[in-house]
């Protein structure tokens, strides 16, 4: 029976060596010598395509009795760490043109930065690439990249930095990146991507910046977004995605940009959004969004500029938008909004752009709108508004003109025109022309009409001409 035992650890003993022996094996083929890594690397050099660039002539192997772990020191766009072993590479913009294939994914053991962006490099991102296990950031912008992301790239778990934006990459996102639990920028805009957005992205807690626009993406905005409450910005705009905005949107405490235009999302604009407090760009515009603007639009006193063109949102123009008080553009045009325009939007003393044009607002151009001093454009054309422009630059006539507004556009309204009085005649004119009824304004920068102002001093005047279309062109000239 002890005889059994001892036999028994003998043969445990012997397995334990054996695998001892296995393992220290396969270490010490798996790394390799600065020798073997330069070797490596020069074996991808021969790959590439056409005329060698200047930039790699320094690339060349020292003698074989001189000191080979400071060799790559001296290589263009090659970092080393003490031991001379390859930590980074930087190629970016030297005028590479070939593939990845013979890149020495698995003898660069070290590599924690590898950057070939704006290169001519073509193919497919070799599945080996998930050898690369410490590197942290990947650069592959700007080249003629194609096929597939690999799913191994899963296996880089050191990832921070994810750019591949500006090839030819098709294929779904794969769902191993939501492995990457250390990424904070994942950059894969303008390629070809296709399939929806992961649940598994959700898991990408440390994320601060996603861009995935420009490509063909579709399906439903997962709701686990909601779980990353680092991002600052997430652009998903120019895609094809569906479905309503989810409500957990609303937990992205950190989101400063919010560009989803030009996809197909439906349904309305959830009251989540509110909770947004840092958002300072809401860009939402050639959707289908439905329904009416929430009023917790109000709680986002970041916000500088809200473009919600060209959806079919309906009901008032909100009235606690007068709160945002950063606000410089706000773009509501072809919509369906109801209702009188709100006179709090006098508040928006920041405002440079104003269009609230094709929706089916009704009532007067309220003269509070002259508060708006640094307003530039001024578009209300094609609704139902009412009232009058008072003639001799009174009520709306004179603040609708005051300080930098340049273009001024009511036509297709249900707005009386005022009288036109006859001049002599003027020079041509160089100004910005929109007609409401028969009658045309034009507001002119002073700048380019000197001979309009008859020696006054134009500079610090603005001109408006009211212009009737119909026979005769005649001119009435008034500086508010």
């Amino acid at each position: 029976m002890a005889s059994y035992h001892l036999k028994l650890l003998v043969s445990f003993l012997v397995l334990i060596v054996f695998v001892l022996f296995s393992s220290l094996h396969h270490v010490s083929s798996s790394s390799t010598s600065p020798r073997e890594e330069a070797h490596a690397l020069l074996k991808w050099k021969d790959s590439l395509h056409g005329e060698t660039p200047a930039a790699l002539s320094s690339w060349v192997l020292p003698p074989i009795h001189a000191n080979s772990s400071h060799h790559c020191r001296k290589w263009f766009g090659i970092s080393c760490n003490k031991a001379g072993k390859v930590v980074e590479i930087n190629l970016t913009n030297t005028g590479l043109v070939g593939t990845l294939n013979s890149f020495p994914f698995s003898n660069l053991s070290n590599l924690n930065r590898l950057d070939l962006s704006i290169n001519q490099l073509s193919g497919p991102i070799p599945p080996s690439f998930g050898n690369l296990r410490n590197v942290t950031i990947l650069d592959l912008n700007t080249n003629e990249l194609f096929g597939s992301l690999p799913v191994e790239i899963g296996n880089m778990k050191s990832l921070v930095n994810l750019t591949l934006f500006d090839n030819n990459i098709t294929g779904p996102i794969p769902l191993s990146l939501g492995n990457l639990t250390d990424l904070n920028i994942l950059l894969l805009y303008k390629n070809k991507l296709s399939g929806s957005i992961p649940l598994e992205i959700g898991n990408l807690k440390s994320l601060v910046k996603i861009d995935l626009s420009e490509n063909h993406l579709s399906g439903p905005i997962p709701p686990s977004l909601g779980n990353l409450r680092n991002v600052t910005i997430l652009y998903l705009h120019a895609n094809e995605l569906s479905g309503s905005l989810p409500v957990e949107i609303g937990n992205m405490k950190s989101l400063m940009k919010l560009n989803l235009h030009d996809n197909n999302i439906t349904g309305p604009i959830p009251l989540s959004l509110g909770n947004l407090t840092d958002l300072n760009k809401l860009i939402l515009y050639n959707n289908q969004l439905s329904g009416s603007i929430p009023l917790e639009i109000g709680n986002l006193k970041s916000l500088v500029k809200i473009d919600l063109n060209r959806n079919h949102l309906t009901g008032p123009i909100p009235s606690s938008l007068g709160s945002l008080q950063n606000l410089t553009i706000l773009y509501l045009v072809q919509n369906e909004l109801s209702g009188s325009i709100p006179s709090k939007i006098k508040n928006l003393k920041s405002l440079v752009e104003l269009s609230l044009a094709q929706n089916n607002l009704s009532g007067p151009i309220p003269p509070s709108l002259g508060n708006l001093q640094n307003l530039t454009l001024l578009s209300l054309m094609s609704n139902n508004l009412s009232g009058s422009i008072p003639q001799e630059g009174e009520q709306v006539v004179r603040p609708l003109c005051l300080a930098r507004t340049k273009i001024f556009m009511v036509s297709k309204n249900q707005l009386i025109s005022c009288s036109v009085a006859s001049s002599k005649s003027r020079p041509s004119l160089n100004g910005e022309v929109a007609c409401s009824s028969d009658l045309c304004w034009v507001v002119l920068n002073p700048k380019h009409n000197r001979g309009l102002f008859d020696g006054e001093d134009p500079t610090s005047k603005r001109l408006i001409l009211f212009i009737k279309p119909t026979g005769d062109c005649r001119f009435a000239a008034k500086t508010p």
